[in-house]
């Protein structure tokens, strides 16, 4: 390796993430290894509390899975300078995301709050439609649940 390249490089030193099934990395790799998954099934009561119709419910094509992440609402407010209501309306693919970097870096062997030099962090996450669930139903508690 030259020395230009050294420059360019990228070293993994913590990893973080919360999957279905999973509340973490190592608990992810377990479930590959032996074989589980994190998805499961939603029953028709499940699935008439949420609203939805009877004919949906019915349908034979209609998917009854779920991947639900497990503790979205203990969100520690307080830690991430937020107000509870500010929590409330925060996407919650926003605070996994602070929570996990958060993660990452103690994975890494460094306090988040005295990380030394610069300091990425790489993330990915699907569509955020929450602001737009709860601008469509403002007075609707959203099912990621109250936060700290």
């Amino acid at each position: 390796m030259t020395e230009t390249s050294y420059e360019s490089a990228v070293a993994i030193i913590g990893m973080s993430g919360r999957f279905p099934g999973a509340g973490g990395v190592d608990e992810l790799w377990r479930n590959l290894a032996d074989g589980r998954h994190g998805l499961r099934e939603v029953t028709a009561d499940e699935l008439a509390r949420a609203g939805i119709s009877p004919a949906l419910i019915a349908n034979p094509s209609y998917v009854r899975t779920a991947a639900a992440l497990d503790g979205i609402e203990l969100f520690d407010a307080g830690l991430f300078g937020f107000s509870r209501r500010e929590a409330e309306s925060t996407e919650p693919q926003h605070r996994l995301f602070l929570e996990c970097s958060w993660e990452a870096l103690e994975a890494a062997g460094y306090a988040p709050s005295r990380a030394p030099g610069r300091v990425g962090v790489f993330a990915g996450c699907g569509y955020p439609d929450y602001m737009q669930r709860i601008a469509q139903h403002p007075l609707r508690k959203v099912a990621s649940g109250p936060v700290a």
